[in-house]
């Protein structure tokens, strides 16, 4: 009887403070991102409390380059991540984890460049070269497409692994030819003077994605959330068409460039609202195309071996119109 009353006791005195209690607010769903124009818009989102009013709690982790955006995801350290395509398909190849594309940030629209000393006049010219590229990342695949258009391969050339943030100094100090680089790596590369674009993006239009994922388990479980990611995008888009200086200067600032540099860049990236991209989702559409173009590329390069992993890694909450969604 005495522990029948203790327990009692115990329970009255804590229905105040379960009274008290409201439902348990929903961890923060973590997306890994770099520096990339294209990607400031979620940061954009970010600062602007936009994720916040559309009721999903989001924190964006921020990385030095793609490949270990990638890697964390892999890891289970993030939820999900802003990457390409490239980046998407690897990781289903190499984690368990299965990234479900529910967005499109942008597609480079000649943001990704291949930089070359002023010796080096051409792609051609690039034969027994040394190119600095993120091998485990978008590098490899632009630079094979380069190649490709000038009748090599990635065997004719001598591969660099290393970060974007070691290639300016890289080029610039000759310890490489070349290197394939993006803002604001390659604005940093170009300000150092006797350096030439060989390639960009513009050269293959709508093949260089830029997507946000989820792991398929957590979208799964937070569908709603996705949604609300996705007005929270549509909003930021409209932010900064409404109060460009103010976007842009917030966007440049996490870039470490100036505002002009930072348009510049952007001027590279079609960044595509709400509207614009559910074209994009719809099956058989270009993003399901540029996700198939980008396995076949990196099979070419080794870079995946294993099973065709390009089904299922499109969701549908990008097609739900605004008015619908909840």
């Amino acid at each position: 009887m005495i522990v029948r009353r203790d327990l009692r006791a115990l329970l009255i005195l804590a229905v105040p403070i379960l009274a008290g209690c409201g439902p348990e607010p929903a961890m923060p769903l973590r997306l890994g991102i770099n520096s990339w124009p294209g990607y400031e818009v979620m940061y954009l989102a970010q600062e602007k409390g936009l994720f916040a009013a559309e009721g999903v709690n989001v924190r964006l982790v921020e990385y030095s380059s793609l490949g270990d955006t990638r890697r964390a995801f892999e890891r289970g350290s993030v939820d999900g991540m802003l990457c390409t395509t490239v980046e998407l398909l690897q990781a289903r190849e190499r984690s368990t984890r299965r990234p479900v594309a529910i967005l499109m940030t942008d597609f480079s629209n000649g943001s990704d460049v291949i930089l070359a000393r002023e010796a080096v006049s051409s792609v051609a010219d690039l034969r027994g070269k040394r190119v600095g590229v993120e091998v485990a990342a978008l590098g490899p695949f632009l630079l094979s497409r380069a190649l490709e258009r000038a009748g090599l391969e990635l065997a004719d050339v001598s591969l660099v692994p290393m970060d974007q943030t070691d290639m300016p100094r890289a080029i610039t100090e000759g310890r490489v030819d070349a290197v394939v680089a993006y803002p604001p790596a390659s604005t940093e590369t170009l300000r150092g003077g006797a350096i030439r674009t060989l390639f960009t993006s513009a050269e293959i239009p709508a093949e260089v994605v830029d997507v946000v994922v989820l792991d398929a388990a957590i979208l799964e479980r937070r569908a709603l959330d996705a949604e609300a990611i996705v007005r929270a995008w549509e909003r930021s888009v409209q932010f900064m068409t409404d109060h460009p200086a103010e976007a842009y200067a917030i966007m440049a600032d996490r870039e470490h460039v100036s505002v002009e540099e930072f348009i510049d860049a952007l001027a590279g990236c079609r960044i595509l609202s709400s509207d614009e991209q559910r074209a994009y989702f719809v099956q058989e559409g270009v993003l399901e195309k540029a996700i198939r173009a980008t396995d076949r590329a990196l099979r070419a390069v080794g870079q995946i071996r294993g099973e065709d992993r390009t089904s299922g890694c499109v969701s549908g909450i990008a097609l739900i119109p605004d008015g619908m969604r909840n």
